[in-house]
């Protein structure tokens, strides 16, 4: 073989070998690629609750070191702050570590009492005061906040709307205790017939009344008769036009006729009174 087709042959199984190389790495980048997207992927960031401080969670893709944001990620990156995710207790001041200071008072400071009302009190809270505040960022044992009080309230009235009872139940309780046998099923003719009795049971208390008013009446030496008045008053309804009666309007256009009248025959007297006196000065 000469020098040349040596030559050659070092060259193509270089180049092969560098190829080889070059696909291996590549693959191999693939694999990382695609390891770093299914462990980001993975990650499942810690909801916020209601009124929470999302400086108070760590951020979960810090933690794996795949958070692009920085300082602008709204979530922590202080990994010291899981050790502080336990709930802070309300009853001891995390000032008092070391004991309780002299100058401290045991007047509970208002914007921890406000903080605590609100759910805003925890481990990242600074008081307004600053941190030597000298008033206590405890609660004494026992102690009820307000909004503790107004669910306690919300409660009980919505206990006592759910046990009064509605107008439908008050009667239907009612109809329950009403007797359900040996009752008179109500129909047509049980309804004419009960119209019926008490027509007559009225029919026989008028004539009971009629008689009365007569005796009376006969004892005082009148008619045994009894009056339209005495009639009217027990029973209004007695007292119905005919149907051949006049109107109203008749009447009253009937008066003021015989009003007129009467004004034209009181004018016509006193011309002929005057025409009398006149007629008697001449003589």
């Amino acid at each position: 073989m000469s020098g040349n087709q040596r030559g050659g042959e070092d060259k193509r199984l270089a180049e092969e070998f560098k190829a080889k190389e070059e696909k291996k790495k590549e693959q191999e980048q693939k694999a990382l690629i695609q390891s770093l997207f299914k462990s980001v992927s993975a990650i499942q960031q810690q909801a916020l609750k209601e009124g929470e401080d999302p400086k108070s969670v760590l951020c979960a893709y810090f933690k794996a070191g795949v958070c692009e944001k920085g300082k602008r990620c709204k979530y922590s990156h202080d990994l010291a702050i899981e050790g502080k995710s336990a709930k802070i207790d309300i009853h001891t001041d995390p000032r008092d570590r070391n004991g309780k200071p002299t100058e401290r008072t045991d007047i509970i400071c208002t914007h921890f009492l406000d903080a605590v009302e609100k759910n805003l009190y925890g481990w990242l809270w600074e008081c307004a005061n600053g941190e030597k505040c000298v008033y206590t960022h405890a609660l004494p044992v026992g102690y009820v906040l307000q909004r503790e009080k107004k669910e306690l309230e919300r409660a009980l009235m919505e206990g006592d709307d759910s046990d009064e009872l509605t107008i439908e139940e008050k009667i239907e309780e009612e109809r329950a205790k009403l007797p359900s046998e040996g009752l008179t099923p109500v129909t047509f003719e049980s309804l004419m017939a009960w119209k019926q009795r008490k027509a007559e049971r009225k029919q026989k208390e008028l004539e009971e009344k009629m008689k009365e008013e007569a005796k009376k009446a006969g004892g005082k030496g009148g008619s045994n008769i009894l009056s339209g008045r005495a009639l009217f008053k027990y029973d209004p309804n007695l007292f119905q036009d005919d149907e051949a009666a006049a109107d109203g309007d008749l009447y009253e256009e009937r008066n003021e006729e015989d009003e007129e009248e009467k004004k034209e025959d009181k004018g016509n007297d006193d011309d002929n009174e005057e025409r009398k006196e006149e007629s008697d000065g001449d003589d």
